[in-house]
């Protein structure tokens, strides 16, 4: 069985994260995207910012990426 959500730690980990965002004047909204490792939280992000992405191959597999970047980094 998995573990339940624990709402008191991730209120936590998101009140510490918010803490340590360096302030933008201009901006008043933030996202916070959560998810599991490798579920495509970047590639997501990547794609509504209408980042240029491209296909890698890592042998037979296929990855996205958006080296053209430097803000957003695709993977590990």
């Amino acid at each position: 069985m998995e573990n339940p959500l624990n709402l008191s730690k991730l209120k936590n980990m998101i009140h510490n994260g918010i803490s340590r965002i360096p302030k933008d004047p201009d901006a008043n909204e933030a996202v916070i995207v959560i998810g599991d490792t490798g579920v495509g939280k970047s590639t997501i992000l990547a794609f509504l910012s209408g980042a240029e992405m491209f296909v890698r191959y890592d042998g037979l597999k296929p990855t996205l990426d958006c080296p053209n970047n430097p803000y957003i980094k695709i993977g590990h």
